[in-house]
């Protein structure tokens, strides 16, 4: 029988998980691509100065860096690749023939990488500091790519009230930095434009308009770029509708190697992968899962580079999917059927297809931090490869907290969502009959979810006593339409109501102490912390 711990007071238990190791040695992963055998994913990393570098993994093994040694005194500030479309970013980069093109931090401009060599521009430099962004880079062909640009030049402001999104042709070699001409714009007009997907000259892209959201409504456009004498593309021909509108999100579009488009669209009230046939209408859109699913395939595009789905071998996609507060992986066979993968994942945030029939995925677990990892499955069986290793931390996942989901009454009647750490130290406990503090934490979007994987933030508090609750309130991502839209109109009402029901849902369930309550968030979730103190 083991001896009893120690004895220490909620919130005041030692702890080794310090303000400083949330960041130390930390690499936060968000997109990852294959290239041949070669794989590449993007780290931001704290100790640079925060920038995104971005890796390549070799078929034999060996991580390399794009960028060199970081040096924020250099003339360009040190390479990063991110951009600042939609100011939130994301989709800075792409890969082809282990050529890269990136948006660069502090300049915004495209640039161009070759083997072993460095950065070249391939966008003009704009009129005003940062005044041109660029997402998306997706290869055309050989000599152009198709990207989002986003101007914010005072005179195009002027003109126009805001920055103008365009989805446009650039020549890859960078003739246009001397003659911006050549730079030829295939869809402008709408407020946004987003994820352009490319299967030889047909072109399918997002667009919306204010004052809608991406999660509110979009479209789903498809045409053929029309080529010169030259064989350059000059514009579209047949710009079509496929899917969406003002009630229906339409994310991540994209081509299956039979020439199907599929799409992800929330029109059943819960994001699922729809399919059109090649050379059928949008009205023939069916959808992937026989009978749908009620879990979340796809989600609000607050960034752009975001991946849901994936073809694998014989026509399978395999997906990320969330549903009651947890994420993971499933694969669609090709009669329909959602099979939930068997893999330690709660968190899935990008699927792509890799090399040698195996999927790449950025994931985490309750125990390990977001990571790429490469995954062959073959049937039931998956076989992970971490691609990158995990930090060495100094101890184990003893000190780890898991979340459980729990849902709870809250006003008016309705359901609301959390996921709740208990406190966790294998060195001490609390003291009998008495509960723990409680952090109540408020994401951010607000269209948002709070996450289920490790998270040192969290864990920063509940193995020094606290307990958690992350709040999945009205209005989050990750259960359905409905609940989502029920923060329309109501923010600052839903969300404050559905975090003060979580803390009072804890404290009578007796998990909790209700005269030690915290609330805490950033952003979104910051407005919901002031109006829940002042109101």
């Amino acid at each position: 029988m083991a001896d009893p711990l120690p004895t220490s007071a909620f919130g005041a238990w030692p702890s080794p998980i310090t303000a400083a190791l949330l960041v130390n040695g930390a690499a936060g992963v968000s997109e990852i691509r294959a290239d041949g055998s070669d794989i590449w994913w993007n780290e931001q990393r704290p100790s640079e100065g925060g920038r995104y570098q971005l890796v390549r993994r070799s078929r034999r093994g060996h991580r390399h860096d794009l960028f060199g040694v970081w040096d924020p005194k250099a003339a360009d500030g040190g390479w990063n690749a991110r951009t600042a479309v939609m100011e939130y970013g994301g989709g800075a980069w792409g890969v082809r023939d282990r050529v890269v093109v990136f948006a660069n931090w502090a300049d915004q401009r495209l640039y161009r990488v070759d083997p072993g060599g460095d950065p070249t521009p391939i966008s003009p430099e704009p009129a005003s500091a940062r005044g041109v962004r660029w997402s998306e880079p997706t290869w055309l062909d050989d000599r152009w790519l198709v990207c989002v640009r986003e101007s914010h030049e005072p005179a195009v402001v002027a003109g126009n009230g805001e920055a103008t999104n365009e989805l446009v042709a650039i020549p890859v070699d960078g003739s246009a930095v001397q003659e911006p001409s050549l730079i030829r714009t295939l869809v402008a007009g709408p407020d946004f434009v987003h994820s352009p997907a490319l299967r030889g000259d047909q072109v399918v892209w997002v667009q919306w308009d204010h004052p809608r959201m991406p999660w509110d409504g979009t479209e789903l456009m498809t045409a053929t770029i029309r080529r010169d004498n030259c064989g350059d593309p000059c514009g579209l021909d047949g710009v079509r509708l496929v899917a969406g509108g003002p009630t229906e999100s339409v994310v991540q579009p994209g081509f299956t190697s039979d020439g199907a488009l599929v799409f992800c669209t929330d029109r059943t009230g819960w994001w699922n992968p729809w399919r059109v046939q090649p050379g059928e209408p949008g009205s023939s859109a069916e959808p992937v899962v026989v009978g749908g699913v009620e879990a979340e395939i796809g989600g609000g595009l607050w960034v752009g580079g975001l991946r849901w789905w994936a073809e694998a071998d014989g026509g399978v996609l395999v997906v990320s999917y969330a549903r009651d507060g947890v994420g993971g992986l499933a694969r669609i066979d090709r009669n329909g059927l959602f099979e939930p993968s068997s893999t330690p994942f709660s968190e899935v945030t990008q699927v792509v297809a890799g090399p040698d029939a195996q999927v790449l995925v950025v994931a985490g677990t309750p125990v390990a931090e977001v990571a790429p990892y490469a995954l062959n499955l073959n049937g039931e069986s998956v076989v992970l490869d971490r691609l990158r290793p995990p930090r060495d931390l100094g101890f184990g996942t003893e000190w780890f907290s898991r979340p459980t989901h729990v849902s709870f009454p809250s006003s008016g009647g309705r359901l609301a969502h959390a996921l709740h750490y208990l406190p966790q130290n294998p060195e001490v406990e609390g003291p009998v009959g008495e509960r723990p503090p409680l952090v109540v934490m408020i994401h951010g979007g607000p269209t948002s979810a709070a996450h289920s994987r490790l998270e040192l933030a969290k864990q920063f508090w509940t193995s020094r006593g606290f307990a958690v609750v992350d709040v999945n309130y009205g209005g989050s991502t990750g259960y359905g339409r409905p609940y989502r839209d029920l923060l329309q109109g109501a923010w600052g009402i839903v969300d404050v109501e559905d975090a003060v029901a979580a803390a009072e849902f804890l404290a009578a369930e007796g998990l909790v102490d209700a005269e030690q309550l915290a609330i805490r968030g950033g952003s979104a979730g910051g407005f919901t912390t002031l109006a829940a103190l002042c109101f």
